[in-house]
């Protein structure tokens, strides 16, 4: 059987300040939460949609997918239909604006691609130098101050600024995505570069070498080496004939100059040099522990 959970809209429609025909409220997540003892069970708004601004404090959100813990500075965007329940640090300081969705498609109707961005729920916790959360904060005071304010043409600079709020979180979330695949995208370059020297004698291929493998610059690979490990690619190579060695020196009982060459050193002295910078010892001492 499909749950039922209670809907809440009846509960944001009481003393509310009313633009005919849809509405907008603005009001202090403690003033809200407290009534509720810092927890508010899941539930589900079908024609409102909320945003959160949490200033400091923490709020753990129960979705059906699951749950979610928000830490300040932060942001997340409930759209209507979604299921969703919190559990408040009592401590916990911060804004809600609440909007009613035909409001919202008066607001955005000609703005197709926010409108796609605001079907589920969204969690903002990076932010940038020309979109930060006090930036946006800020947005959202003004709003508050102009929906509780008695000022001429107060609608038109309500719609104004709630514009330009949507329009700064759909280029925030977006750069979020960017950065999050461009991450993904470093992480599968760097799994091929790993797999490939692990494929390969040490040294018997160039960075080059590996980065044409992956139709990519030597530049761009060394770049994804720092990004995913915080190291060259030359010290990760490094490492892995270092790896190697020590296989050698456990396993068998090659001397230095012959597990030296066997591993593609220029001399036997390159490699005790090169073990001793990534070990703190040469490779004798380390035979004999």
């Amino acid at each position: 059987m499909k749950k039922q959970f209670q809907n809440y809209d009846g509960l944001y429609k009481e003393d509310v300040s009313v633009l005919s025909p849809s509405y907008i409220r603005s009001e202090s997540i403690r003033d809200r939460s407290s009534l509720f003892n810092w927890q508010i069970s899941p539930h589900v708004h079908q024609h409102l949609l909320q945003i959160f601004f949490i200033e400091s404090g923490s709020v753990k959100v129960e979705m059906t997918q699951g749950s979610y813990e928000l830490i300040a500075p932060g942001i997340m965007i409930i759209p209507p239909g979604n299921v969703h329940g919190f559990i408040y640090d009592p401590l916990v300081i911060g804004r809600v604006i609440t909007l009613e969705d035909m409001y919202l498609e008066q607001l955005l109707q000609l703005a197709a691609g926010l409108m796609l961005n605001l079907k589920k729920i969204q969690f903002i916790s990076e932010f940038d130098q020309e979109i930060s959360f006090d930036h946006l904060m800020d947005i959202s005071l003004e709003i508050d101050k102009e929906l509780f304010g008695d000022f001429e043409e107060r609608e038109l600079a309500l719609k104004t600024q709630l514009s330009f709020l949507f329009l700064k979180l759909y280029r925030l979330l977006d750069n979020n995505r960017s950065a999050i695949a461009q991450q993904g995208l470093n992480e599968n370059y760097y799994q091929n570069f790993k797999k490939s020297f692990k494929n390969h004698p040490p040294f018997t291929r160039t960075i080059p070498d590996y980065a044409a493998e992956l139709n990519i610059t030597a530049v761009h690979l060394n770049r994804v080496c720092h990004t995913v490990t915080g190291k060259s690619c030359s010290w990760i190579l490094q490492e892995h004939a270092i790896l190697e060695a020590k296989k050698l020196l456990i396993f068998t009982s090659y001397s230095m100059s012959e597990i030296a060459y066997l591993l593609n050193f220029s001399d036997p002295a390159y490699f005790s040099r090169l073990f001793r910078k990534h070990l703190g010892i040469t490779p004798g001492e380390f035979r004999k522990r």
